[in-house]
């Protein structure tokens, strides 16, 4: 099953202190039912890779340490 949506949704900053400045970090947000159609539930395990340019999220299977 493949979904794709749009718009895009622009990268945007988020922001963790360093040693009490402002540190920029780059932030995605990912929301919605289609994310539970294909097996992302509230809880679920995931592992996220990054290469040539893109993110693959995978579902990964619950384990007793993690479930």
């Amino acid at each position: 099953m493949r979904y794709s949506h749009g718009p895009v949704s622009p990268v945007s900053s988020g922001y963790r202190t360093n040693s009490g400045r402002p540190n920029p970090l780059p932030q995605l947000t990912i929301k919605g039912q289609w994310l539970e159609a294909l097996g992302f539930t509230q809880g679920q395990p995931a592992s996220i890779t990054a290469e040539h340019g893109q993110l693959i999220i995978r579902t990964t299977p619950a384990t007793e340490g993690n479930a």
